[in-house]
């Protein structure tokens, strides 16, 4: 029997989702040298929306760390470390270029937040004042001064993690800041440290408006039939929301419209075959954009519970990243915070993100004759790339017809 000799594989870090494009590495939980088995936890990883694991891909002998704890900004894509594996044969391209990741190797992430194992108390220390941190958040406190022992940790068994220190870095305006220039007195007005989250969000929200020719397309929606069909549910809880509605509707005009159901890149159109829409969720310090998988084969009441059980774990900062990321269609919803109509800005690589606008009682006028009808008003904003306007129009109008006859 022909023994295969070891090869190395490397270790990057995974996609988190369409609007996440980097993490920090917080810690490597083994070293060089350590051997490892296929799913073991070697390093913790943060988004601005999430903690993750990464998982070793195979067994073997880490043969080298390349990406130091404490890593900020690393790119997806990056390589993190080196697994020398051995036993499998090696392909003809792989022998002549052992260093190169297999193509289909398993997504190395794991989706739950770990609490890492305490350092061990040394005789006579008094444990009352432990401060329970990880080490990148103690990294961060210690560059800006703060007291860890004054925040609430809101990681696993009340771990600070750095998103905690969001809220603990305001500081008094100095001589010198940005507004100094604008005739803002320095002491009147206090600076708030950019989150991880809100730096996300801009630098992706300023990337899509400079680089995707966006364009909207606006019209005004029957929600008689929706607000008719929540009164009379017989289905199991929970009762779905007007919002659920518009999930469901959005996935089935998708299906009806694959073209709208697609992607840019490089080389061609990508056409999603799954309807996998996401939902905005509006937090303390930006929004996040838990994804409704295959939405598109769900039947209402599931649809319903599953929105129910994303939206919660948002709220709750317990989104795990296999929540964020899939996203083929956004929808984002001011309407119960009394917004008539806007426009949103798409999240790359969507070709489409929906806003809708406050459910109303309005004159309409049928046949000559006037009368009221419940409608919102929704706004298509395209990727012009991908989506021309006549793909645009068909979506509203199958958008529109699913509304009209809502469905269990």
């Amino acid at each position: 029997m022909t023994e295969h000799p070891d090869m190395l594989e490397n270790i990057t870090l995974p996609s988190f989702g369409s609007s996440v494009g980097e993490a920090t590495i917080v810690q490597w939980l083994v070293e060089a040298g350590a051997t490892v088995e296929a799913g073991e936890i070697i390093a913790e990883i943060e988004t601005d929306k999430a903690m993750a694991e990464l998982e070793a891909p195979a067994d073997g002998v880490i043969e080298a760390i390349v990406v130091e704890a404490g890593t900020e900004n690393v790119e997806v894509g990056t390589v993190l470390a080196q697994l020398r594996t051995q036993g499998a044969a090696p392909s003809a391209s792989s022998e002549a270029e052992p260093a190169e990741a297999p193509q289909a190797a398993p997504d190395p992430v794991v989706n739950r937040e770990p609490t890492p194992p305490e350092a061990p108390v040394a005789a006579g220390e008094d444990t009352s004042e432990r401060i329970i941190a990880s080490p990148y958040a103690k990294k961060l406190a210690g560059e800006r001064g703060i007291d860890l022992s004054a925040l609430s940790g809101s990681g696993p068994g009340g771990r600070v993690v750095s998103r905690d220190l969001g809220d603990a870095t305001a500081q008094p305006a100095q001589d010198g800041d940005a507004l100094g220039g604008f005739g803002f007195p320095p002491d009147s007005y206090e600076l708030q440290p950019h989150s991880r989250m809100r730096r996300a969000i801009a630098e992706g929200l300023t990337r899509s408006v400079r680089e995707i020719p966006h364009f909207s397309l606006t019209v005004d929606v029957d929600l008689g039939p929706v607000v008719a069909h929540r009164k009379q549910w017989s289905g199991p809880d929970p009762r779905p929301s007007v919002n659920d509605y518009f999930v469901w509707a959005c996935a089935r005009a998708l299906k009806d419209v694959p073209a709208a159901n697609a992607s840019w890149t490089p080389h061609a159109i990508a056409r999603h075959r799954s309807a996998n829409v996401a939902v905005a969720v509006a937090l303390e310090d930006g929004l996040v954009t838990p994804v409704v998988q295959g939405a598109d084969a769900l039947k209402l009441p599931v649809l319903a519970e599953t929105t129910k059980q994303l939206v919660q774990r948002a709220k709750d900062g317990a989104l795990k990243t296999r929540d964020l990321q899939g996203a083929t269609f956004t929808i984002s919803n001011l309407g119960m915070m009394g917004i008539r109509s806007f426009n949103s800005i798409l999240s790359a690589p969507q070709a489409c993100i929906l806003s809708v606008g406050a459910m109303e009682e309005r004159a309409v006028v049928r046949d000559g004759t006037i009368s009221t009808a419940l409608q919102a008003t929704c706004t298509l904003t395209c990727d012009h790339r991908v989506v021309d306007g006549a793909v645009g129009a068909l979506f509203l109008q199958a958008l529109a017809r699913h509304l009209g006859a809502p469905a269990d």
